[in-house]
């Protein structure tokens, strides 16, 4: 009998059990996945019903050139809005940044100071009078750059010591501007950026409390009048070696399906550890502190010339300057991410081009009013209705005094970070482990620059590393992801963990330890026996 009713519970009731549990799964994973399709629903809706009350800039309008078309990504998109930019003023205007500096001051927008600027040409006799007037070593912290151009072709950074370092002279300048005068934008910008009238303007240099090379940049992309993120951009992974430093600001609504003036904003950096950088952990505080006034200036911006879809590009972290416009796009070629299910307490990010294509596309179809370029180029103070012809008279007051109030406000206080705290680990494409059948070996790490050691390696990532004589490899008997494969003996003082005043700049290229100790690559890369070069050395950025 008690075998019989054993029998009976496994035959029937576990199966029955595990079936209910197994349904029971399958509908909570349905159940989330319809609430995630309704909130994404009530987000679009949101977006869509700006774009509704929004007044747009007929040099703006693409409706014909997107009606009954189907986009799977936003490069598509993008395109047609680089095709139909040609001829229209308000694009060319916006590309000048000379027009546009005198456009922002009428609007009020906070910029940097222009202390030169020239179109077409530049005469010697002015660049040698402005050189004279650079006394002070303050006076040659400067940014030169031609109006025309972009992806920061022909800028200059000065500061005091590099000018005399590098012999630069009026005459040295002269030259590097007239060279830059008679290039032309790339083919890949917009035509009406390839339009624009060459120029150079001089402006003061901004300083961010955290000394990367440039300062903190945060490019905010606005749509329908309303910031829709924000981008700290180094690049793709295809093209530059920096993309790991990328990172997203994206809004939270307080009310999904309503946008406010009050909504949050989170700040995402999918390839950062905290606590390897100093310099970029100090540079998303500021993100997240600056964002409200960078959302404020991008979304005042975008509205005033009546552009859907407007990236404003802002510099932040210096206490003295606060939040400063440096420029504005029109056609961006960045990787936009956002929340998988908006304000989703998993965090998770997606690609946001095919979202941003889709409310692009709809959004231009719903937007009821249209007004003529010169509605809004007259409320800043341009006179012409040709590119050709403008000219900005100066207003005083102007049209957004409030935009200037953080200059009445008391200096805020940024932490400092030097440039030798500013730089980041690579990450590892994949982790290192030893087997050695059980048997504890030590050995060696070489390197060009000297002895080197893996302090620790997890998940993939390589974290700090300190200087070292020697390796103890401790008995593993397989590799696994993100194990604590490699043990370091410090042979100073120095602290495991405590980061280093100047980075390592390549990885260890040898590991000399038993005639039976292998080196496995996870994945599908071949084994490789250790003291052969495992890989080229890789510079830490």
């Amino acid at each position: 009998k008690a075998w019989a009713l054993r029998a009976l519970h496994r035959l029937w009731v576990l199966p029955q059990r595990a079936a209910c549990a197994g349904s029971c799964t399958i509908m909570t994973a349905r159940a989330d996945a319809q609430r995630a399709e309704e909130l994404r629903r009530l987000d679009d809706e949101a977006w869509l019903r700006a774009a509704e009350e929004f007044e747009m800039n007929e040099d703006f309008c693409v409706r014909e050139a997107l009606r009954g078309k189907v986009f799977r990504d936003y490069r598509e998109t993008l395109e047609i809005l680089k095709r139909e930019s040609d001829g229209k003023a308000t694009i060319m205007a916006i590309g000048d940044k000379i027009l546009l500096d005198a456009m922002l001051r009428n609007l009020g927008a906070p910029v940097m100071e222009v202390l030169f600027a020239r179109r077409q040409r530049v005469d010697l006799q002015s660049v040698e009078n402005f050189v004279r007037r650079l006394r002070t070593e303050e006076d040659f912290s400067l940014v030169v750059k031609p109006t025309h151009l972009s992806n920061c072709q022909g800028v200059l950074i000065f500061d005091h010591r590099l000018w005399v370092s590098e012999g630069w002279t009026a005459q040295k300048l002269h030259k590097h501007m007239s060279d830059h005068l008679e290039k032309r934008a790339l083919e890949a910008e917009s035509a009406a950026l390839q339009s624009c009238v060459p120029g150079i303007v001089v402006q003061k240099r901004y300083r961010s409390a955290a000394q990367f090379q440039t300062p903190l940049e945060l490019r905010v992309q606005t749509m329908f009048g309303y910031a829709r993120s924000g981008i700290w951009w180094w690049g793709r992974k295809e093209t530059t070696q920096y993309a790991h430093r990328n990172v997203w600001v994206v809004r939270q609504p307080e009310e999904i399906g309503q946008l406010r003036d009050t909504d949050k904003w989170k700040v995402y950096a999918p390839d950062h550890m905290p606590g390897t950088n100093a310099g970029f952990d100090s540079a998303l505080k500021v993100f997240q502190r600056d964002m409200p006034q960078m959302m404020r200036v991008a979304e005042s911006v975008a509205r005033a010339f009546g552009a859907p879809w407007l990236r404003v590009d802002l510099f932040c972290g210096n206490g003295q300057w606060k939040v400063r416009l440096n420029e504005v796009a029109y056609s961006s070629d960045v990787l936009y991410l956002a929340e998988a299910i908006p304000n989703d307490p998993s965090h998770v990010l997606r690609d946001d081009g095919p979202r941003v294509a889709k409310l692009l596309q709809e959004g231009f179809q719903r937007c009821q009013e249209v007004l003529p370029a010169s509605h809004f180029l007259r409320m800043l103070g341009v006179r012409g209705d040709r590119y050709q012809e403008m000219t900005v008279t100066p207003m005083d007051p102007p049209l957004r005094p409030d935009l200037l109030q953080q200059e009445e406000e008391p200096e805020e206080v940024y932490d400092e970070v030097p440039f030798a705290l500013c730089t980041s680990t690579a990450r590892m494409p994949f982790d290192l482990g030893f087997r050695n059948g059980g048997r504890v070996t030590s050995g060696r790490v070489a390197a060009p620059r000297g002895s080197l050691a893996v302090q620790r390696v997890q998940a993939g990532y390589a974290t700090r590393r300190v200087p070292h004589a020697s390796i103890t490899v401790g008995p593993v008997g397989s590799v696994t992801r993100g194990g604590y494969n490699v043990m370091t003996r410090p042979v100073s003082s120095r602290t495991i963990g405590q980061p280093m005043a100047q980075p390592v700049s390549f990885m260890p290229r040898t590991v000399t330890a038993g005639p039976s100790t292998v080196l496995r690559r996870l994945g599908s890369v071949p084994q490789v026996t250790v003291g052969a070069p495992i890989f080229q050395p890789r510079r830490f950025i």
